[in-house]
């Protein structure tokens, strides 16, 4: 029983050093290159001139160029927002209606218990 005890002390120290360490070193080295998730900001990548590909060959220029709203989804946005703002109404209307129910459970566990309490001091 109790090298078992030791044996749980000693693995439970060991994971914490290891997730200690993972977490140090992840923290800690600089990213590989390559393509990766991050949440940081990406960094600024040095500019060139227009006509002109990273490895100096020129390339084509762009027909159109997309405005920042635009995108494969641009036209769900509308629908998006007035299916969010729904929710929104319909979550506040379940909300106040959880409340009152809860309200009421409280109520009638107070009378009940009150109750109780006066039959159990009534009989004593």
């Amino acid at each position: 029983m109790r090298s078992l005890l030791r044996l749980r002390l000693v693995l439970s120290c060991v994971v914490l050093a290891v997730a200690a360490s993972v977490a140090l070193h992840a923290m800690t080295r600089p990213p590989s290159p390559g393509p990766s998730i991050s949440w940081a900001s990406p960094e600024p990548r040095a500019t060139m001139p227009a006509g002109v590909g990273p490895s100096g060959i020129p390339r084509a220029s762009a027909w159109s160029t997309p405005r920042a709203g635009e995108g494969p989804f641009a036209g769900l946005q509308a629908p998006l927002t007035t299916l969010l703002q729904r929710l929104n109404a319909d979550t506040a209307g379940n909300a106040a209606g959880q409340v009152t129910l809860i309200r009421e459970i409280e109520r009638a566990l107070r009378d009940h218990a009150e109750q109780f309490l006066d039959w159990v001091v009534s009989r004593h």
